[in-house]
């Protein structure tokens, strides 16, 4: 009893394989799309990603609502990217990661770290008006503090990766590069 392999039908497979390594884009494009899906899921169950309940907010108490949707605008704003390598979900939305995260208004937390940038400021004229030509200013980085005037932000977590979702998107990625798909 033996087993014989041929060594062409070896190779055939192991280049397909190698190809399929290549270009990741259709399991990327599945796996941006449901991480969106599980996102947007999130928001209208107002639960974190992990299952866990949301406090209601005040304002959602105030007015029958849902919690961090008076206007939709950050559930609205959550977008996704794919490409051959990666896929990536997220927002412009200035406050996204003060909800993500949460805030403290403790001492500790009162100072961020503002990156260095440029900034154009206007100068005045002899008449008392601002300029209508500005001057760009180099800002250094430097800590700043920080007053928050409703105080604390429980962190609502509502963008991440369960175990689960980690368990079906590495499954994904697998059968792909054994079987095209």
């Amino acid at each position: 009893m033996g087993v014989k392999l041929k060594a062409d039908y070896v190779k055939k497979r192991l280049r397909k394989i190698v190809n399929n390594m290549q270009d990741l884009s259709p399991v990327m494009k599945y796996i941006g799309n449901d991480m969106l899906n599980e996102t947007i899921d999130n928001f209208d169950k107002e639960q974190s990603y992990d299952g866990v309940k949301w406090k209601k907010s005040k304002r959602a108490l105030k007015e029958s609502g849902k919690t961090l949707q008076r206007t939709g605008r950050l559930k609205n704003s959550i977008k996704y990217k794919s490409s051959a390598k990666r896929a990536i979900i997220g927002t412009n939305v200035i406050y996204a990661k003060t909800m993500q995260e949460g805030f403290d208004d403790t001492p500790k937390e009162k100072r961020v770290t503002i990156k260095a940038h440029k900034r154009k400021i206007y100068k005045k004229t002899k008449s008392g008006r601002k300029s209508k030509k500005g001057t760009r200013i180099a800002v250094k980085a430097h800590k700043r503090r920080v007053r928050v005037p409703w105080g604390v932000i429980p962190a609502y977590r509502y963008m991440g990766i369960t175990k689960k979702q980690e368990e079906k998107y590495t499954e994904k990625v697998k059968n792909h590069i054994l079987n095209g798909g």
